[in-house]
C-alpha cells in the first residue's frame, strides 16, 4: 500500500502541474482513508482540486470544513471565498436572488484580506455596486457603500479576455476601469457633482488602458458634471474632443445643451436640431421635442412648435406615460389640446417633423453640394467630392439620409461639413454628415 507522503508528493505534482482531474483522485484517498495523517494543506488541494474540475458544491463543503477547523488558515479562507462567489454570484440565477447575493457578499468581506489582489473581494463589490446601478431603480447611495470597500489602488488594471456563453471571446474592462466607472455613475446619480468631476479626472489620469470608448464616456460624465456646476466652457471643450470620435445623437443633444449655457444660440441650435435629425427612435428624443418646440416659441414659429408638442403627447400617450407639467405648459402657450388627442401615426408625425428639422439645419449652416466619388466594401462608408473643389470627404453610412442601396459614384448629394475622426492616422479630420441625394435640398 502507498505510503501517505508518496500519495502527497504525487497529487502535489499534478496540482502545481494544473493536473487537476489527475490529482483528484488521490487527494480524495488521501482525505477519506487516511484523514488522521492530513494536513490542512491536503484539505486546501484537495477543495481546489475539486473547484477547479467542476464539483463546486463539494469544494464549498470542504472548505468549510477547513474554516471550522482552523479558521485562521488564510489559503482556505481565499478559496472559501472563491466557491462562495461562484455558487453564489456568477450564472443567470444569481442576479435574480438578490438576498442571497448579498449574504453571499457579504461573507466574502469577512473571508478575504481587503490587500489579497488574488482574492474574490474585488469582484464580488463590482458585482454588488452594478447590480444596485443596472436596476431599474438604480439605487447609488448602496453601489457607493460597497464600492467603498475597495482600494482602487490595489485593483487590477489589466484588460483581459473573457469566454461568453456563445464561447466568443469578449474584452472585458479591468477591475480598476470597473470600479472608476461604476464609481463614477453611481456619484452622477446621486447629484455629487463635485465629486463626480474629481473622479472622473482621476480616472483618466490613472488609467493607461481604456475598455473600447470608456474614455470618451469618462470625459461625458465629467462634462456633465461641469455642466452642472455651471462650468460650461470647459465643457464644452470636452464635447470638442467627444464628437468627432463618437457622434451619437444624445451628445449632440448635450453638445447643445452646454453651447445654450454659453448664450451660443446658434450652435446650440444646430446641435440640438443635428440631434433630432439623426435620432432613430421617438420614444428615447420626447423630451428632446418639448426643448425643440420651445425654441420654435422663441422665434414665434408657432406652428412647428404645435408639431412637435403634438408629436411629443402622442408618444407618450400612446406608451401609456404621464404628460408631464412642462408639456402641458408649453401646449397651453400654444393653443393646443395634447389630452385629447385624435389617434395618429407616430412615424407620420415623426417624418414631417424630420423635414423641418432638415430646413432649420439648413438655415444655419448651408449645405454644400457634390458627388460620391467613391463607395468602400460593403457601402459602409465612402467618400464624397464638393462640386466647389473641396474634399474628398469621408462619410459614414449612417450619415445617409436615404436608403442604403441608393448609394453609388457618381449619386449627386448635399452635406454639410463637420470634424471626424480617423482613428488609423488617429487625429482629427473634416466628414461629410447629413448626406442626401441633391433633389431633396429645401
Amino acid at each position: 500500500m502507498t505510503a501517505v507522503p508518496d500519495i502527497r508528493e504525487n497529487a502535489m505534482t499534478l496540482r502545481r502541474a494544473r493536473r487537476y482531474a489527475d490529482a483528484l483522485p488521490l487527494y480524495r484517498q488521501m482525505w477519506e482513508h487516511n484523514r488522521a495523517e492530513c494536513t490542512l494543506w491536503d484539505g486546501w488541494g484537495y477543495a481546489l482540486c475539486l473547484k477547479q474540475t467542476g464539483h463546486l458544491s463539494e469544494a464549498l463543503d470542504m472548505c468549510r470544513k477547513l474554516y471550522r477547523h482552523d479558521p485562521a488558515f488564510a489559503p482556505a479562507r481565499s478559496l472559501y471565498a472563491w466557491c462562495v462567489f461562484l455558487s453564489a454570484m456568477t450564472g443567470p440565477a444569481a442576479a435574480d436572488d438578490e438576498a442571497g447575493m448579498l449574504k453571499a457578499a457579504q461573507g466574502i468581506v469577512q473571508l478575504c484580506d481587503p490587500k489579497d489582489a488574488q482574492s474574490p473581494l474585488a469582484p464580488a463589490m463590482l458585482k454588488v455596486a452594478a447590480y444596485y446601478l443596472q436596476r431599474a431603480s438604480p439605487n447609488p447611495e448602496q453601489a457607493l457603500e460597497w464600492l467603498a470597500r475597495l482600494d482602487p489602488a490595489l485593483l487590477s488594471a489589466e484588460v483581459r479576455a473573457v469566454a461568453t456563453p456563445d464561447g466568443k471571446q469578449m474584452e472585458q474592462a479591468s477591475q480598476q476601469e470597473q470600479f472608476f466607472s461604476l464609481r463614477i455613475k453611481a456619484l452622477f446619480l446621486q447629484g455629487c457633482n463635485t465629486e463626480c468631476a474629481l473622479c472622473c479626472r482621476e480616472a483618466l489620469a490613472t488609467l493607461t488602458a481604456f475598455h473600447y470608448d470608456n474614455h470618451l464616456w469618462f470625459r461625458r460624465y465629467l462634462a456633465q458634471s461641469l455642466l452642472r456646476t455651471e462650468q460650461p466652457q470647459e465643457a464644452r471643450e470636452l464635447y470638442a474632443y467627444i464628437l468627432p470620435r463618437r457622434r451619437e445623437w444624445f451628445l449632440l443633444k448635450e453638445a447643445g445643451d452646454v453651447c445654450a449655457a454659453l448664450g451660443e444660440d446658434k450652435m446650440a441650435a444646430y446641435f440640438h436640431f443635428s440631434a433630432a435629425a439623426e435620432c432613430r427612435d421617438p420614444d428615447k428624443a420626447v423630451r428632446l421635442l418639448e426643448l425643440l418646440a420651445a425654441r420654435f416659441l422663441k422665434t414665434d414659429e408657432r406652428d412647428s412648435a404645435k408639431r412637435h408638442l403634438i408629436a411629443a403627447a402622442r408618444i407618450r400617450t400612446d406608451r401609456g406615460w404621464k404628460l408631464p407639467h412642462s408639456l402641458l405648459a408649453q401646449a397651453h402657450d400654444c393653443d393646443v389640446d395634447v389630452e385629447g388627442l385624435p389617434k395618429g401615426s407616430i412615424r407620420n408625425d415623426w417624418n414631417e417633423l424630420r423635414r423641418l428639422w432638415q430646413q432649420a439645419l439648413d438655415r444655419i449652416l448651408p449645405p454644400m453640394t457634390g458627388r460620391i466619388t467613391r463607395m468602400l466594401p460593403g457601402n459602409k462608408a465612402g467618400f464624397v467630392q464638393a462640386d466647389n473643389g473641396q474634399g474628398p470627404f469621408f462619410f459614414h453610412a449612417a450619415q445617409f439620409n436615404g436608403r442604403r442601396e441608393q448609394l453609388a459614384e457618381g449619386l449627386a448629394v448635399c452635406f454639410r461639413v463637420e470634424s471626424g475622426y480617423d482613428a488609423k492616422k488617429d487625429k482629427v479630420t473634416p466628414n461629410a454628415v447629413g448626406v442626401r441625394v441633391v433633389h431633396n435640398v429645401q
